[in-house]
């Protein structure tokens, strides 16, 4: 596989990485490493520094299951030295981590808290899934379908699909109420007062979202989520989020006590820190992995957990959850509201200025 295009449009769109700087290349994962090594070359020829660091999803996990307190201490100090470091972060990353016990999952939280919320998240950063085989159960079918939703979505015209994005932003930032009815659905909340952010594969690829967050108290009602998600080696089916004034009073899923230990992370971990709208015309299809199954056309994510500084409501915790719901017919509908006027029905939108972000015109 050639992934020499990617790495060229991590370090030049996506990074803004000139000679002289300093990349961080963070890889997780034997299936991450082709594409890790093609940005250590290209930064090379392009007189960027790098900072190479590979770990197995194994050592990863049991970075936290086996360490102890002043080991972990030890190793935090050690990367958060490189993030500071560095003017880039190119975060590679397996999607198949095995689940972490109680005190380890506290660990991981220590550790992101103080190396990616604190550091990593105020530097230019990028992360990136290469799919894997074992991540489709050896499917090599699914595998290849994957791989090649992966190359054509994060090759897609990101400056066209910026420019399509600007109506949606102008309408949230002037909006208020925000209403979503779908199949076991029915939230209301308020956005007023907070930013959009388009999401233009400077953050993520494959990419192709807008995002907002909700007035930290404002949300009320319940919503069901018809897309599975991962979490701590757990898939969850069906998730069921009842809320008032903002708060998560009472979640299930097909592993409801595991889903309330999420929720019981933190303080935050019950709030919601980012309202999302998925727009990637080549992503239609969920693939139970979070960083394509987000940028689904006709989706949305509603986010239990922190907010981004670009777009705070107040709410920070150790949790950010991209929990996903699909408007296709396929998976029901949906309808959302802003002020009072309809603006997307069943994935897709149906007012005039926002017909620009329908997937035959951005593709």
């Amino acid at each position: 596989m050639n992934f020499s295009p990617i790495a060229k449009t991590i370090i030049e769109h996506s990074l803004d990485l000139k000679q002289g700087d300093h990349l961080y290349i963070s890889v997780r994962g034997e299936s991450q490493v082709e594409l890790g090594k093609a940005l250590e070359r290209l930064a090379g020829e392009m007189g960027i520094k790098t900072t190479y660091l590979f770990k197995t999803t194994q050592e990863y996990a049991d970075l936290f299951e086996k360490s102890t307190d002043d080991e972990l201490d030890n190793y935090i100090a050690f990367e958060s030295q490189i993030m500071r470091a560095c003017d880039g972060v190119a975060l590679l990353r397996e999607n198949t981590s095995p689940s972490l016990s109680e005190d380890a999952q506290k660990k991981n939280n220590k550790y992101f808290l103080e190396v990616h919320e604190k550091i990593r998240l105020k530097k230019k950063w990028l992360l990136t899934i290469v799919p894997c085989i074992e991540e489709c159960n050896g499917d090599e079918k699914l595998y290849h379908e994957m791989m090649d939703t992966f190359i054509k979505s994060c090759s897609i015209d990101y400056k066209k699909m910026s420019k399509a994005m600007d109506n949606l932003c102008r309408r949230i930032e002037k909006a208020d109420h925000v209403r979503i009815i779908a199949k076991d659905t029915d939230l209301s909340f308020s956005i007023k007062g907070l930013p959009a952010i388009k999401c233009i594969g400077d953050r993520n690829l494959p990419d192709g979202e807008v995002y907002t967050a909700p007035v930290k108290n404002s949300v009320n009602g319940y919503i069901t989520y018809n897309l599975p998600s991962k979490h701590n080696g757990y898939t969850h089916n069906n998730i069921r989020l009842d809320f008032k004034d903002g708060k998560i009073i009472n979640e299930s899923s097909d592993h409801s006590e595991e889903l309330t230990k999420v929720f019981n992370t933190d303080e935050g971990a019950r709030y919601v820190g980012e309202f999302s709208f998925g727009v990637n015309p080549l992503i239609n299809k969920c693939f139970n992995n979070i960083l394509y199954d987000e940028k689904i056309s006709g989706s949305i994510h509603f986010t239990p957990g922190s907010a981004y500084d670009e777009c705070f409501n107040g709410n920070k915790s150790a949790l950010h959850w991209d929990l996903v719901q699909s408007h296709a017919p396929t998976h029901g509908g949906g309808e959302i509201w802003l002020d009072g006027q309809l603006i997307r029905k069943d994935g897709r939108f149906i007012v005039d200025d926002l017909l620009c972000l329908n997937p035959e015109n951005l593709i």
